[in-house]
């Protein structure tokens, strides 16, 4: 993420949430989200599947969770 873009967007979002008394945080909170989506992501070095059956074959809480809520089924 770009620092002075990051710092503009904190910066301004609380001075606007200072300036309406709270009202707008809600708009800030989303606008700094939005941000951080679009300035965010995951590259992975090699096969997707293989990545992902080696999480799961650890046997880790985090991997196993995550393969339940993204829906994602390993099988053969």
């Amino acid at each position: 993420m770009p620092r002075v873009d990051y710092a503009w967007i904190v910066i301004s979002n609380l001075i606007v949430t200072i300036a309406t008394l709270g009202l707008m945080r809600p708009w800030a909170t989303i606008r700094l989200a939005r941000f951080q989506a679009d300035h965010t992501e995951m590259r992975f070095d090699g096969e997707i599947g293989e990545i992902l059956s080696t999480i799961k074959d650890t046997g880790s809480a985090v991997g196993a969770e995550f393969m339940d809520i993204e829906g994602i089924a390993l099988g053969f």
